[in-house]
């Protein structure tokens, strides 16, 4: 086997080296390398015929010679990785060994030594989107089948795709075993009607709630809550969240504190809410037991209180409020708030406040609290939910419009310049049919990390789906600085993808408005953007059109 020439190893794009093998002792000699290695390593002329020993750290050498050596005994090639340090800072190779063999003896070795620093890094970003994902599927599981308010998910006909325990409790509470999946036909009452128009208005996008009255098989009254929560999509309700609360020991409390103390007491005190009387100084004057669960106070001590002292201070002045004006005139209001417990820890409080009058006479308020601290966390969650794309974790569409809605009401009042731009990968379905969906969705994980390298903090970078990006850049005062973002967009995606054992070019069309008039609005920025993208990709893909904006 003859050694290859300085020109064939100069034409490749891997480091390559061609070792001299010395016998007896065994020593390895630098006999050729070609110019990636030289701009790379910063190997000279000088480092023809030196030994590995003269040329690397102790360390490295000592690596090196063990896998040459490896190579010489076994006499067949050998593949390993290692880190290297250069100039950019640390990488990671894969060094393929290939002996070359003259009557039996090991005379050369020739070394490639690929870069994969890239692949490594994209590799670990998607094991980590993965990892965000499932842990995001799960936490939004446990949220759902654990949490102990009753919710569904239901189609657009009402239909109750999914439901947790709690909400199968309650339907075969109201309608046995053999329960209908129908929400309608399961909350058959008085006030179906109502119950029907907000699930339309939520359909339509909108959040609504209402509260309707039921008889359980056992034919017992239940007063609850519907509140219904869009799902949407790409501004599409596909399916609508269901939360029900039963209302029933609230509801009923009251009219029966009017009919009689005792009966008031017995609910009460069997009730997991906190209820409470208070006097016309704000005092206690009846706490039920369940303050000692759900609060750890001893009852002496809160009975020293007024309900503002367990009050969490940034709710203290809105609470005052309340209970000012319905001592002034009999009403009802609901809150939600902080109240502190005995450990100072803050518990979210749902809070019914309702002054009771006699012969127009304020006489006390009846206040019930339900805690809701885990229906917090629920909401909490999917918030997170829908402003987070799984896959990347960068913003999605709804976010992106969101901040964008901000800085067009800021250039308005201000006249800060701004830019919007557009990015969709080149024939990103061949990719996807050519590799395979897991290096398609490791590609698009690669672009969300570069362009969040080369933006600023400011700037807001989303997906909004597919193979397709959007870019908010606020605080630009000229074309000039919009152009210097184009230009390292375009270096940063530009650069080779290494996929899988895969180098792909993956080209990227970009569109960008700048708008210039105070009337310009977000829906005409994003088709103007739209337009610039399609352009780009019109006129030959992998190019930036700059479109000046229309109004």
């Amino acid at each position: 086997m003859s050694l290859p020439s300085q020109q064939i190893i100069d034409a490749m794009r891997d480091m390559v080296f061609v070792m001299r093998v010395e016998q007896n002792p065994y020593r390895f000699y630098y006999e050729l390398f070609n110019q990636v290695a030289k701009d790379v390593l910063g190997f000279t002329t000088a480092t023809l015929n030196q030994e590995i020993e003269d040329v690397n750290p102790v360390t490295k050498a000592t690596v090196l010679k063990n896998q040459y050596m490896e190579v010489v005994r076994k006499q067949q090639a050998s593949a390993y990785q290692d880190d290297y340090f250069v100039s950019s800072g640390q990488k990671v190779s894969e060094s393929v060994l290939t002996p070359i063999i003259t009557d039996g003896i090991v005379t050369h070795i020739v070394a490639v030594v690929r870069d994969i620093t890239a692949v490594k890094y994209a590799h670990e970003q998607t094991l980590i989107s993965k990892k965000r994902l499932e842990l995001s599927r799960q936490r939004y599981k446990s949220l759902f089948d654990n949490n102990t308010a009753p919710i569904g998910y239901l189609n657009l006909s009402g239909e109750l795709v999914k439901m947790n325990q709690a909400l199968t409790t309650l339907a075969e509470t109201i309608e046995g075993e053999d329960f209908s999946r129908n929400l309608f036909e399961l909350l058959d009452g008085d006030s179906l009607a109502e119950v029907r128009e907000s699930f339309y208005q939520t359909s339509q996008g909108k959040h609504c709630s209402v509260e309707t009255d039921v008889h359980t098989k056992a034919d017992h009254p239940m007063h609850l809550e519907i509140r219904f929560i869009p799902m949407r999509l790409d501004y599409h309700v596909h399916g609508i969240y269901v939360i029900i609360r039963d209302l029933t020991t609230e509801y009923f409390a009251k009219s029966a504190l009017l009919e009689s103390e005792k009966r008031f007491r017995l609910i009460a005190e069997h009730s997991s809410d906190l209820i409470q009387v208070l006097d016309q100084k704000q005092h206690f004057s009846y706490l039920s037991p369940s303050h000692t669960q759900r609060l750890h106070y001893h009852l002496d001590e809160l009975y020293q209180k007024t309900f503002c002292d367990i009050t969490s201070a940034a709710f203290k002045a809105a609470v005052q409020e309340v209970l000012t004006a319905i001592s002034d005139t009999p009403s009802a209001v609901k809150k939600e708030i902080q109240l502190v417990d005995a450990l100072g820890e803050a518990r979210w409080f749902e809070c019914q406040f309702e002054s009771v009058f006699d012969v127009g006479v304020y006489v006390h308020t009846i206040v019930v609290a339900r805690d809701i601290e885990e229906r917090k966390a629920y909401e909490a969650e999917l918030t997170q939910l829908a402003y987070q794309d799984p896959l990347t974790g960068l913003a999605n569409r709804r976010l992106f419009n969101n901040r964008l809605e901000q800085i067009v009401t800021q250039f308005r009042r201000e006249q800060t310049s701004f830019a919007v731009m557009m990015l969709d990968i080149d024939n990103f379905k061949t990719i996807n049919d050519q590799y395979g969906h897991e290096v398609g969705d490791a590609v698009i994980v690669e672009i969300a990390r570069r362009l969040q390298h080369v933006l600023r903090d400011v700037d807001t970078v989303a997906r909004l789906g597919g193979d397709e990006f959007i870019i908010l850049l606020p605080a630009l005062a000229t074309e000039a600085g919009v152009y210097r973002v184009i230009e390292r967009l375009e270096q940063a995606l530009q650069a080779t993808y290494r996929m899988d054992d895969h180098d792909l070019s993956v080209g990227v069309s970009i569109g960008v408005v700048m708008p210039t008039a105070e009337t310009c609005n977000v829906k005409r920025i994003l088709n103007q953007a739209d337009r610039a993208l399609y352009e780009a990709k019109r006129t030959g893909k992998n190019k930036t059109i700059f479109h000046a904006y229309d109004d």
